[in-house]
């Protein structure tokens, strides 16, 4: 696993789209990146909602 997260950004409408695109995370990378994504979200104020897709997170731990 590399030491930096993946997560793509993609917008449809007033959603954010966030998907991680790890098999295997831990808490302490996933809550940096996604913390990361939220205030930069939540400056912009152009989302209303914000998606998080999982669907290739095989292990969280």
């Amino acid at each position: 696993m590399s030491n930096e997260l993946q997560i793509t950004r993609e917008k449809e409408g007033d959603i954010l789209i966030l998907e991680i695109q790890e098999s295997r995370i831990s808490e302490g990378p996933v809550i940096d990146a996604l913390s990361r994504e939220f205030e930069a979200a939540i400056e912009n104020g152009n989302c209303k909602k914000i998606l998080l897709d999982l669907h290739q997170v095989e292990l969280m731990s």
